[in-house]
């Protein structure tokens, strides 16, 4: 990008979401108590938002960067068996009053809106979840991994057509503190995350 472009940042959205009772934080560490819960309760709102104009931010790309080269599996639901962590029933998901609203909100599309548990395995060993292959042809795709190592951290790798030629992407890695809201931010896109702590199941 030429250095005279002005940028603005992608906080743009972020008065709408405050009005929603979304809490965001910055990315605060995680404590790194021995005594904690070895169990996290993953819950993701992936969002399409009006896009900001190109002269204030990043632009969709003509050559998009691949997807990791990463095994990323879908959700189960309970009761099954097979790789890829237990999906969380809706009645138990704490944002769906968030989701519901960004729903009712015009210019915006929820693709996706999961909770599942897993445990705090570290980067080597953590599985990466993959969107569902039917949110539809405009939808996003990609996947996204919690993991934890001394923190707690969140990668999200998502590809999203902008239009015949070009494609949004959202590459973003965040250090998180557990039992807190993020906003993971985007000129087109917008992720809500939030991990908590819950007792092992095992």
């Amino acid at each position: 990008m030429e250095a005279n472009v002005k940028r603005r940042p992608y906080r743009f959205y972020l008065p709408m979401l405050l009005l929603l009772g979304l809490a965001l934080t910055g990315q605060a560490p995680a404590q790194d108590n021995s005594d904690s819960p070895q169990y996290y309760r993953v819950e993701v709102i992936l969002l399409g938002q009006p896009p900001i104009a190109e002269t204030f931010a990043e632009a969709p790309s003509e050559t998009p960067p691949p997807l990791p080269v990463r095994f990323a599996w879908p959700l189960q639901d309970p009761g099954e068996e097979g790789l890829g962590y237990t999906r969380v029933p809706e009645s138990e998901r704490a944002l769906n009053t968030i989701a519901r609203r960004l729903r009712d909100r015009e210019g915006f599309t929820v693709y996706w809106h999961t909770a599942w548990e897993q445990p705090g395995l570290d980067a080597d060993r953590a599985q990466s979840v993959a969107l569902p292959a039917d949110l539809g042809a405009d939808a996003p795709r990609g996947m996204l991994r919690v993991y934890r190592s001394r923190y707690l951290h969140a990668e999200i790798e998502l590809r999203a057509p902008a239009d015949d030629d070009r494609t949004w992407v959202m590459s973003d890695a965040r250090r998180m503190r557990s039992d807190e809201r993020h906003y993971v931010d985007h000129p087109a896109l917008g992720v809500i995350i939030e991990v908590t702590e819950v007792p092992d199941p095992r």
